[in-house]
């Protein structure tokens, strides 16, 4: 019978990340059990800028093709960092977990905090809600971050000082407009005038759509805003 490969699955969500420490993580892993990585049987399959909080597993190509592998019996083990890597969606880490243990498939992960793969199903479903819970922590701390340091603000320019500090300075160009659009809507005072103000036309600001998200956006009043509350910010 043919030798069944050893598969090597990493993740990462964006382009700007990197697979260095998996790739360190999965070296040291085949290092222990004398192997050096160079093997034939061995295949690495990498999902690089892939979210997948954004993204169904269906779309997800190499992780597929992990599936594919496993379901013509080819794979003996697969080795990944971290079970958030093979999911972040309850539902679809329970259906990769089943393939797992349906297709008899020895599952390594590298990382020295992740527990060992269980050949239980209820056990590892328990882990994949975890790894969906920090999925969802991690977007709500990106979707804050972008609210508190948004990568562009109208009529301010977005500067990072000598110590990688983002600052915002007011764009002098547009300085005006902007003191022109808060003045203007602080004298409606009823629906009709509210729809003279939206029709006014300015220059830089036509759209009804971005004026009401410039009135709206707290960081014109030097502030952020959060789940519950707003906080105070440095421009």
């Amino acid at each position: 019978m043919k030798e069944k490969y050893l598969i090597i699955y990493q993740r990462v969500s964006s382009a700007a990340q990197s697979l260095e420490l998996q790739d360190a993580a999965a070296k040291r892993y085949l290092e222990s059990i004398g192997l050096n990585g160079e093997e034939n049987f061995i295949i690495n399959l990498n999902d690089h800028d892939v979210s997948a909080t954004k993204l169904k597993m269906n779309h997800r190509p190499n992780l597929m093709q992990l599936i594919a592998l496993i379901k013509e019996g080819k794979v003996k083990t697969v080795v990944v960092y971290k079970r958030d890597r093979l999911a972040r969606n309850f539902y679809e880490f329970v259906d990769i977990t089943k393939i797992f243990i349906k297709y008899n498939v020895e599952v390594i992960y590298t990382a020295s905090n992740e527990p060992p793969f269980k050949n239980k199903l209820a056990l590892e479903a328990f882990f994949g809600m975890f790894a969906q819970m920090e999925g969802q922590n991690i977007s709500t701390r990106t979707a804050d971050a972008r609210k508190q340091y948004p990568s562009s603000i109208f009529g301010y320019k977005r500067i990072i000082d000598e110590t990688s500090k983002r600052r915002y300075i007011i764009n002098e160009e547009k300085k005006c407009l902007i003191e022109s659009l808060f003045t203007d809507f602080s004298k409606v005072i009823n629906e009709e005038q509210f729809v003279d103000f939206l029709m006014l036309r300015r220059k830089g600001l036509k759209d009804p759509d971005k004026i009401i998200k410039t009135l709206t956006n707290p960081f014109y009043a030097g502030h952020y805003e959060t789940k519950n509350s707003y906080h105070y910010c440095l421009m």
